[in-house]
């Protein structure tokens, strides 16, 4: 099949996905139309109460508490900060993308999705920042309107702002942010109408056109491709659409493909690039950091989004902590490096994104079928924590770089900061695995140096090069800085009751998902 002709049938695919929603749309309960029955902005503030899949989780039941300052200095501090990273975008970035805070200005580095906004919210409000949530909830209820957003990568759309109004629905239990959740979902869907039913990379919102990125031809990046899961099956679990419904089994389809992409009978390490098109590898490249780390992520995170009831995904799990267990390699006897693998041959290079592993061994900790395989599953989480840690420490500016290698048997850190939540995200789980206070002092260090270096008048700057003795700043202050690190960092330093483990999930975007245990049984 022709490039052309892929484009035409997804368009064709699309538009009939549409008009199918369109048709369904129209019915007695007019559940997602506007008053002259098109497709459009969802006008009704609560559709009608038939329109609803009965639900079988706890809604809305999120404790929220007002912020009142002078419970926690740290506490204080870090919710200050927020404060000062959402005022610095309100005040000059309003509506667009992000904030460049140098410039005191706004960019669409996502076409004009808002991603601040929506990436945003769920952090306001379990912050109990209460004036600036709902300055959010205006914007996204009255002011965003995504069937005239061109477009978009699928990806990043599904997991900061499918997720976002996802999560923030269910810790508020407002169906107007499920609204438009389903409005963008169902815009969404189209990707999955290629050849081999692997996502496209990238999507219009506002038409029913796919297409892949020039750069990797007909190859598409495993993360990217298998990072969409548990956004599609908690948006089928509440949608009044039955083609709504059915884009979850398209998610799942997906996991399915790319565990055929495998030469081996072992679902464990992938290939890093899949062709769209039938589904092969496309590269002989592994590896748990950038490109790849969300799918595993996520494989682990289904089984706990279903409430552990999917063996399926627990057996995948744990093939993919084997193969992690032949790709470490032992520095010292606090640390591990996390290898890659290029053409079956391991190379010592390991990635900022690699340190989300530890909270996905925690999470998956009950997969252990003995006391000696749960040992040692713990010990590899907190020897790649440490390992996180230490390439904060092993560079000028006193932050991590992207790039972590080893260099004749030592560690060293190169690339810029761009404050990425991987360290605080393992932090957050090894402290809540294990109690020890020192998880907390790794995280004050990391906010303090981040207050110190990163912090500017209007928010918080990426660094160019940690290694730098005079280091240059870069005009953006990215969304997950809101979603991921500051919301970690509070985490970290709150009561379990904030965030319970035993009753949500966070996406890759550490938005909050309620577990839902019959998820599997729901059609």
């Amino acid at each position: 099949m022709h490039f052309g002709e892929m484009q035409v049938k997804s368009w064709i695919f699309g538009s009939w996905f549409l008009f199918v929603l369109n048709i369904w749309s129209v019915g007695a309960h007019v559940c997602n139309v506007d008053g002259t029955g098109r497709l459009h902005r969802l006008v009704r503030s609560t559709p009608p109460a038939e329109c609803r899949l009965a639900e079988g989780v706890d809604l809305g039941s999120y404790p929220f508490e007002r912020f009142e300052p002078g419970k926690s200095p740290k506490i204080d501090r870090i919710v200050n900060a927020t404060r000062h990273a959402w005022n610095g975008y309100a005040q000059y970035a309003w509506g667009y993308d992000e904030l460049a805070p140098l410039s005191k200005s706004g960019v669409n580095t996502f076409n004009g999705i808002a991603v601040t906004i929506i990436d945003g919210i769920d952090t306001l409000y379990m912050m109990g920042l209460e004036d600036e949530y709902n300055q959010a909830r205006d914007y996204i209820l009255h002011h965003f309107y995504p069937e005239e957003i061109g477009l978009v990568s699928v990806f990043e759309t599904t997991i900061r702002i499918l997720g976002g109004l996802l999560s923030i629905y269910h810790l508020t239990g407002d169906e107007e942010f499920l609204d438009v959740a389903e409005n963008v979902g169902m815009r969404l869907g189209v990707a999955f109408n290629s050849p081999s039913g692997l996502p496209f990379p990238q999507c219009t919102l506002s038409a029913p056109y796919c297409t892949t990125v020039a750069f990797h031809g007909f190859s598409v990046v495993l993360a990217e491709a298998g990072t969409l899961q548990l956004e599609f099956r908690a948006l089928a679990y509440h949608a009044r659409s039955a083609a709504v419904r059915g884009l979850r089994k398209k998610a799942e389809a997906a996991i399915d493909v790319l565990l055929s992409s495998s030469p081996l009978d072992s679902p464990g390490l992938l290939p890093s690039m899949i062709d769209i098109r039938t589904g092969a590898r496309a590269a002989t490249s592994k590896t748990f950091g950038a490109g790849a780390d969300s799918y595993y992520e996520y494989i682990v995170k289904m089984w706990i989004q279903g409430g552990k009831k999917e063996d399926k995904y627990k057996e995948i799990f744990r093939s993919w902590m084997q193969d992690l267990r032949r790709v470490v390699l032992e520095i010292d006897d606090d640390m591990y490096f996390v290898q890659m693998l290029s053409a079956d041959r391991l190379t010592p290079r390991m990635d900022h994104y690699t340190c989300f592993l530890p909270g996905a061994i925690y999470l998956g900790i009950e997969a252990a079928v003995s006391e000696a395989e749960r040992h040692t599953w713990q010990s590899i989480a907190e020897r790649i924590t440490r390992t996180c840690m230490e390439s904060y420490r092993k560079t000028r500016v006193g932050l991590s770089g992207d790039d972590l290698r080893l260099l004749n048997g030592a560690l060293r850190v190169f690339g810029g900061h761009h404050l990425r939540p991987e360290v605080l995200e393992a932090i957050f789980y090894m402290w809540r695995w294990t109690r020890d206070p020192m998880y907390r002092d790794w995280a004050w260090e990391i906010f303090e140096r981040t207050e110190r270096v990163c912090k500017s008048e209007v928010g918080y700057t990426p660094v160019a090069n940690v290694n730098s003795s005079r280091p240059k700043y870069l005009d953006v202050m990215h969304s997950f800085f809101l979603s991921e690190s500051l919301k970690y960092m509070h985490l970290i330093f709150s009561e379990d009751r904030v965030l319970p483990l035993d009753k949500y999930v966070l996406n890759t975007e550490a938005h909050p998902l309620l577990i839902m245990p019959n998820i599997g049984e729901v059609e």
